[in-house]
């Protein structure tokens, strides 16, 4: 630009100097490459398109997780509408460590924000695990493949091998998660989907472990009331309390810090609440 520029010599060096700031500050663009966590990929979202992940706001994510009681090492039974988003924030607070069951309605779960947080396909593979709601719910209309003999294995083809082998392994992975839901093995039910909770959480219940929390995030105050009503009849299920999360942000220029004007319209509302075992009583 100083070489394109025929006059450049013929300014001053105060000049000069104006006229190279003023350059610089329309064209050269300088930016710090930080790594993306939870709160980076909701506001992303949130800018790009707030309904992929059902208008959650940090705070809601960051509730959640808290009533959860999300810790490293635990077994998680989720349900997970948000692109992903729910299921990255609980890789995040386990640093790695526990098994997360992704039950979904389709053939394939849809976490698309995964790819965002640079977690290794190793580390997705292990602790991700993907059921449908029906192999979930009717479990004996599974067809399960019987083991074959070390001399069948050896006649097959490499390619049918392998497919056996993958098949296996899904099997006993099924197998797993289905004992999980029968022995009631889940630390906590995290939900955040649009399915009718109403219906889907009574279902559920059975699969997580006594004193363990259940939490379900939506986006509509009155599905998370009439599913409320309904538990609070349920034995079941102890004390539902229905959450919501508002936080104004601040301007922090020194000197004039101050609320800011505009803000987003609430973050959702949470159900909680927490799994026990009845007895009879006769009080």
């Amino acid at each position: 630009m100083v070489q394109s520029h025929s006059a450049f010599e013929k300014k001053t060096t105060f000049s000069k100097e104006k006229y190279l700031k003023r350059k610089e500050q329309k064209f050269l663009r300088r930016f710090t490459p930080v790594s993306i966590g939870t709160r980076e990929l909701v506001e992303y979202y949130l800018d790009k398109d707030s309904r992929k992940i059902l208008d959650i706001s940090v705070e809601s994510v960051g509730l959640l997780m808290s009533l959860a009681n999300v810790r490293p090492g635990g077994k998680y039974l989720v349900i997970d509408d948000t692109c992903g988003l729910v299921t990255s924030a609980i890789m995040e607070r386990t640093a790695g460590e526990g098994m997360i069951v992704v039950a979904h309605e389709n053939e394939h779960p849809h976490l698309d924000a995964l790819r965002f947080m640079n977690y290794s396909e190793g580390l997705c593979s292990r602790m991700i695990k993907k059921v449908n709601l029906y192999q979930l719910f009717y479990p004996e209309e599974e067809e399960y493949m019987p083991e074959m003999a070390p001399e069948e294995l050896s006649a097959m083809k490499s390619s049918r091998r392998g497919t056996y082998y993958r098949r296996l392994n899904r099997q006993a992975e099924l197998t797993e998660i289905n004992r999980l839901f029968s022995e009631s093995g889940y630390d906590a039910l995290i939900v955040a989907s649009t399915l009718n909770a109403y219906t889907l959480i009574p279902k559920l219940i059975p699969a997580v472990g006594g004193s363990r929390p259940v939490v379900v995030f939506d986006d509509s105050k009155e599905t998370l009331i009439q599913t409320s009503l309904l538990l609070q009849k349920d034995h079941r299920f102890l004390a539902p309390t229905i959450h919501e999360t508002r936080c104004r942000p601040y301007q922090s220029i020194p000197g004039r810090i101050h609320p800011v004007m505009t803000m987003r319209d609430g973050g959702g509302f949470i159900m909680s609440g927490s799994r026990v075992f009845p007895t009879e009583c006769n009080a």
